[in-house]
């Protein structure tokens, strides 16, 4: 900024230099803003460009291609000085905030620092074409899945900080959020972490301790939303899929939420270690013993759903014999019914009316078996 040293003036002016025609721009408002891209007003010339005084020699650096990066760091052009700074203008006042020591933290929250706005504002670098992303009313969220702004870009990333170094780390796959366990990106720090993407309110749950066990039942860790849920990888294609209901260890059977697998498997939870036993197949038969498949763990058991109310009986002990009378344990059903495996597919088959006689010849209800038993003595035996 210049001052006119004449008396009867006195009044202040800006004047850069453009770097490419070489006449003098001048702003006689004195209102030239760093940082900013500058056209220069020469019918001739017409070029971008743009400038910024150097924090700590004050000489004026000048990106001739217009390409300068906000919050990006920049080392001064001048080799006597060669010093880091950092820099953003301001979203409201488009004033530039200057972080001299290079130590802006990208995705924070940043107060400007001219006294005639100090309106918050929040920045994040793409990392794919390395644009600046602003969020003018600083509600931008670590963890969520962000879009750049930019229509020549328009990739999506996400952007986290380490549980421990509490540094950002940011994911250009955009895949926070499945469970998976990442190393912290600084050299000094490497520690590792994992992540869940609560399906309720979108936000990503953190496992400081790369602790979390799929199937098992979690609580959402932001106090705004407190939903639960689970997570089980699909056996075909090892996608997370999120339950928004946690019901996997009721032997439902789930069609994976990949696009691209949309393949069928199966989930049961053992009543022994709370572990869920997964079918990739889908094959899981009702009634029969089922031992789990945790080698700490091996112990059998059985299940049957009751079909008055659909709810799931286990026997801890896998005690349940087929053919007798089962009373469904619930209060509010306590219904009788029975329950057979086909010798010949094991599907099972079930009376709801509890009406299955011993010694009559039945035929088995799966679609493509068609094959006949009957029950003699306690045991199923195919019939002719």
């Amino acid at each position: 900024m210049t001052t006119c040293p004449y008396a009867e003036c006195r009044e202040t002016y800006q004047a850069i230099t453009c770097p490419h025609c070489k006449l003098k721009n001048v702003w006689k408002n004195a209102d030239y803003m760093q940082g900013l891209v500058t056209q220069c007003p020469n019918e001739k010339c017409g070029k971008n460009y743009q400038t910024i005084n150097c924090p700590h020699c004050q000489k004026i650096n000048i990106w001739k291609n217009a390409d300068y990066a906000e919050s990006l760091k920049t080392t001064c052009t001048f080799p006597e000085c060669g010093k880091e700074f950092q820099t953003i203008n301001c979203p409201h006042c488009q004033q530039l905030n200057v972080w001299k020591d290079a130590d802006y933290k990208s995705g924070l929250g940043n107060v400007c620092a001219y006294a005639n706005c100090r309106k918050e504002f929040q920045t994040m670098s793409c990392p794919h074409c390395w644009k600046i992303n602003v969020w003018k009313d600083a509600t931008y969220e670590h963890g969520l899945v962000t879009t750049c702004a930019y229509a020549e870009c328009g990739r999506s990333y996400q952007a986290l900080d380490c549980p421990k170094c509490h540094r950002l780390n940011v994911r250009k796959t955009a895949d926070y959020g499945k469970g998976l366990i990442y190393r912290c990106a600084y050299d000094d720090c490497q520690e590792t972490y994992q992540t869940i993407g609560c399906p309720h309110c979108q936000r990503v749950n953190v496992r400081k301790d790369a602790d979390y066990e799929q199937g098992n039942v979690y609580r959402c860790a932001h106090s705004s939303c407190g939903g639960t849920y689970q997570t089980i990888g699909c056996p075909h294609c090892h996608t997370v899929n999120v339950r928004k209901n946690p019901d996997c260890d009721k032997g439902f059977i789930y069609k994976c939420a990949n696009a691209e697998c949309k393949r069928k498997f199966q989930t049961l939870g053992c009543p022994h270690c709370c572990k869920i036993n997964i079918f990739k197949k889908a094959d899981y038969k009702e009634g029969l013993v089922h031992v789990c498949a945790y080698a700490e763990c091996q112990k059998e058991f059985q299940t049957l759903t009751c079909p008055h109310c659909t709810r799931q009986i286990i026997w801890k002990d896998a005690s349940y014999e087929e053919g007798l009378v089962v009373s469904c344990p619930y209060l509010e059903c306590q219904r009788e019914f029975q329950t057979v495996n086909c010798p010949h597919c094991q599907v099972l088959n079930v009376w709801k009316d509890a009406n299955f006689k011993e010694g009559l010849i039945y035929q088995c209800v799966a679609e493509g078996c068609a094959g006949k038993f009957k029950c003699v003595e306690g045991q199923v035996l195919a019939a002719e």
